[in-house]
C-alpha cells in the first residue's frame, strides 16, 4: 500500500519533510507528526497556522535547520512510538467525534459517498483502513505516513531514540492529548488488522531493528 503525495503547506514549506528544529542548548529535533511534536511545539511557543508560518516561526523559541551538515556531529533527537498505537490515535485524531481533525473524516468520509455518522467506531476504523490509499493532500495525508518518512538518514547516522512517554522526562515537555480517553477505549483491532498496519508501517520496525530499538517497553 503506497499512500499518497501530500502537498499541503506544511508539507511544501521549507522544501517539505524531513523537518530539523533547533531546540534550546544546542539540541535539535526531527519532527513527526502524532509523536508529541504538538506537544514540543507548544512549549516552544511555536502556533503553527497555514496562513502566516513564517511569522509565527519568528514568534516561537524554535528554529528550522536548512543546512544540515552543519549539525551531522549531533545526534538528533527522534521520538518514537509503537507504529499501531501511532496508528489508532491517528484514526482517533480524524474519525472520532472531539478529534483535533474529526473534520478532515467527515470531509474523508464524504468524498467516498459515506456519512461518517451513521457508522460506529468499528465501522469507521474498517472504513479507513480500507481505503487509507485514498488519503490525499485534502486530509493532510502525511500525517499518515511512516515515522522514517520524517527521519533523514542520509545526513545522520545516529540518533538519540526516545519513547513518546519519556518525552516529559527527556525533553522536559508535557505531553498534550486531543482526544477522549473514553472513545479510545472502544477501539479493538482484530489480528489481521494489526498484520496489515505492521505491514503498512514495516520500514519502521526495520528501523527499530537497525537501532535495536525497543519502541514498547516490555
Amino acid at each position: 500500500m503506497t499512500f499518497q503525495n501530500c502537498n499541503c503547506v506544511y508539507c511544501t514549506h521549507y522544501n517539505g519533510f524531513p523537518i530539523l528544529w533547533r531546540l534550546s542548548r544546542g539540541a535539535i529535533w526531527f519532527e513527526i507528526p502524532k509523536n508529541g511534536s504538538s506537544s514540543i511545539k507548544q512549549k516552544y511557543n511555536l502556533a503553527w497556522t497555514s496562513r502566516n508560518p513564517p511569522r509565527n516561526i519568528l514568534r516561537s523559541k524554535l528554529r528550522p535547520i536548512e543546512d544540515f551538515k552543519l549539525y551531522e556531529n549531533i545526534k538528533p533527537y527522534v521520538v518514537l512510538r509503537d507504529p499501531i498505537d501511532r496508528f489508532v490515535s491517528l484514526f482517533n485524531h480524524y474519525f472520532l467525534n472531539g478529534g483535533k481533525r474529526f473534520h478532515h473524516g467527515t470531509t474523508f468520509c464524504r468524498k467516498l459517498n459515506k456519512d461518517i455518522n451513521t457508522m460506529d467506531i468499528n465501522a469507521r476504523l474498517n472504513f479507513l483502513i480500507d481505503n487509507l490509499s485514498e488519503l490525499s493532500t485534502e486530509e493532510e495525508v502525511h500525517h499518515f505516513y511512516s515515522q522514517t518518512h520524517f527521519i533523514d538518514t542520509k545526513s545522520f547516522n545516529d540518533f538519540t531514540l526516545i519513547r513518546l512517554k519519556e518525552l516529559s522526562k527527556t525533553l522536559d515537555v508535557p505531553i498534550i492529548g486531543h482526544t477522549p480517553v473514553t472513545d479510545v477505549c472502544d477501539i479493538q483491532l482484530s489480528d489481521k488488522q494489526e498484520q496489515y498496519i505492521k505491514n503498512v508501517y514495516k520500514n519502521d520496525y526495520k528501523f527499530f531493528d537497525t537501532f535495536n530499538f525497543t519502541v514498547v517497553e516490555k
